[in-house]
Formats: structure tokens, C-alpha cells, sequence
């Protein structure tokens, strides 16, 4: 077992490095830029305002969109490869330490708990290992240290790695987020909002003991995952003050 919990400390390090690769910057710096922490002073459309968010750093938000016609696609493919990286992390860490685990290939994992062989909400060392290290990734695409640990554009990698692991808290947190978009037509402030439903069902999943289908057992350590990456989302979001007007 040393061995499997050193190499998920080496996943969830290589996670981080790997996430801090600001692929949708470099791939849009030659030609608009845009940062998150103007968000706030976006008075554009609510597409202008979603693709801030999902995709972050190809434009410029001053600037208008119709007169760029190939920002969308800017958008897209930054939020693609920026997805890619950190669901590969989380991927890799999984399939690394399940490979090196006591007992592959010899037990049925959809049955099987950590503790004992009837614990249904402790995961696995390698579920473990893919839910921190995507974690670890996400934190440093938010925030990337070759940036100043500013600058990290876009939460798509974040929405993709909740639909992976945690699909039904997902969908709980994309219901509020609309909720809240059609009474607020904030797209950063509904952003904010759907968080603690996301976390709020991730706890009562646990404490009720809901069954999954898909993604990993609701439980403890999936209800902390789903706290701290809220708590990251949030403090990359949390809108600074709008700077004075002049003239």
C-alpha cells in the first residue's frame, strides 16, 4: 500500500503540473485576451457572459464580439484543450493506482468498498486518486503558478470533471444556475449561486445514503471533494469591486 499512496501523491503533483499548462491563454495570446476578474464590468449579452465563463481567455470583453467572428471558435477550442488536460489528469491517476492496487483484476469494483466488502461510501484508492488529482488540476488551470497564479480562464475543465465523477450533483447545480440566471441575468453571480446546492445534495446524498448509477459512491470523501472545488470555483469567481466610472 506504500507504493499505491506514493503514486497517488506523484498523480496528484503531475495532475497539477499538467493543469497548470495555460493551453487556451497560449492558444488565444496572439490574438485577444480577456481576463475573469473584468467579468464584472461585462455589460454585453448573456452569451457574451456564458462563453466568459466556460471558455475565459479568448477575447476581450470591451471589445464587441460580432466584430470578431472567429472568437466562437477561439472559445471552443481553448475550452477544449483546457478540458482535455484536466480530465486526462484525473484519468491517468485513476487507471495508474488501480493498476498498481492490491487485487486488480481479481474484484468486482461496482461491489466492492474500501473498508471491508459492505461499505458502500468509502471510494477506493484509485477513485481516490482520480477525484484529487482532477482536483488538483482544476486548481491549477484556475490559477496557474507560470501566470502568477492569475490569470487561469474559463471553468469548462471544472464542469467536466463534476459530470465525470459527480453527474447528479452536476445536474443539481446546472438547475440552480438556470434558476438563478432567470432571476438575476447574472451570468457570474448564478454561477456563484448554484454552488451550495451542488454541495448541499452531494451532503445529503451522503447522509441518506442515495444510491449512484454513474460516477463515484456518494460518501464522505466525495462530499469534501465537492466543498473544496466549490470553495476554489469561488474564490476564483468572487467579483472584485467595479472599478469608478470615469468621464
Amino acid at each position: 500500500m506504500t507504493r499505491v499512496a506514493l503514486l497517488a501523491g506523484g498523480c496528484v503533483i503531475g495532475a497539477y503540473l499538467l493543469g497548470s499548462i495555460p493551453f487556451g491563454f497560449l492558444w488565444s495570446r496572439g490574438q485577444l485576451r480577456r481576463d475573469l476578474r473584468r467579468m464584472n464590468t461585462v455589460r454585453g449579452s448573456l452569451e457574451l457572459q456564458l462563453r466568459l465563463l466556460l471558455a475565459g481567455v479568448a477575447g476581450d470583453p470591451d471589445r464587441p464580439r460580432r466584430a470578431d467572428p472567429a472568437g466562437g471558435a477561439t472559445d471552443i477550442l481553448a475550452a477544449v484543450l483546457d478540458t482535455a488536460k484536466v480530465l486526462a489528469a484525473a484519468t491517468i491517476a485513476w487507471h495508474l493506482v488501480e493498476r498498481f492496487s492490491p487485487g486488480h483484476g481479481h474484484v468486482r469494483h461496482f461491489s466492492l468498498g474500501a473498508v471491508a466488502f459492505t461499505s458502500n461510501q468509502v471510494l477506493l484508492g484509485h477513485q481516490s486518486a482520480g477525484l484529487w488529482a482532477g482536483l488538483s488540476a482544476a486548481a491549477a488551470h484556475l490559477a496557474p503558478p507560470w501566470l502568477g497564479f492569475r490569470g487561469g480562464q474559463g471553468q469548462a475543465p471544472v464542469l467536466a470533471l463534476v459530470l465525470a465523477y459527480c453527474p447528479f450533483g452536476f445536474s443539481v447545480g446546472v438547475l440552480a444556475f438556470f434558476v438563478a440566471l432567470a432571476i438575476t441575468r447574472d451570468v457570474p453571480r448564478s454561477a456563484l449561486l448554484s454552488l451550495p446546492p451542488f454541495v448541499g445534495f452531494v451532503w445529503l446524498a451522503w447522509a441518506f445514503d442515495w444510491r449512484h448509477s454513474w460516477g463515484v459512491s456518494n460518501g464522505p470523501e466525495l462530499t469534501l471533494w465537492a466543498a473544496a472545488l466549490a470553495a476554489l470555483v469561488a474564490v476564483r469567481m468572487w467579483p472584485n469591486p467595479a472599478p469608478p466610472e470615469t468621464g
